[in-house]
């Protein structure tokens, strides 16, 4: 019997090795700011949940991001008289706690949407309108 050679990678016949296979990268769009985004207005929301989907809470900062309420008597409202909403009236419009809307609202350009434990809290750096106080009823 003869003594085993080394083999030739240069051969043809031999197997390619396999180091890894690539990265798939995901299909569509990179997702916008909510900033950025295209804002149509939605109906105020008639039946409460107790869990949110992603999609709301996107729905929920883009319309405190985008919407504009007419206050002229405000001291809040621009020359123009329209102000962004607080986060009480968004809360009335989506039948959502405050406190969720001002958690969402602090963590909002957070790379993803994760579950922000209650002791964590998410620094902000310019004021926003969900943080105001209070509205004139």
């Amino acid at each position: 019997m003869q003594p085993l050679e080394n083999i030739d990678p240069t051969a043809q016949g031999t197997p390619e090795v396999i180091t890894s296979t690539p990265l798939k990268q995901k299909k569509g769009p990179k997702k916008q700011r909510h900033v950025d985004r295209i804002y149509t207005p939605s109906k105020p929301v008639t039946r409460v949940e107790r869990s949110y989907s992603v999609r709301k809470r996107e729905t929920v900062l883009t319309y405190l991001a985008h919407h504009r309420i007419y206050d002229p008597g405000n001291r809040l409202s621009p020359a123009g008289g329209y102000r962004a909403p607080f986060a009480r009236e968004a809360s009335k419009m989506f039948n959502i706690p405050v406190s969720t809307i001002q958690s969402w609202w602090n963590c909002r350009d957070k790379e993803k949407f994760e579950r922000v434990m209650p002791s964590t809290t998410c620094a902000t750096t310019d004021p926003s309108p969900a943080q105001s106080q209070s509205v004139s009823s």
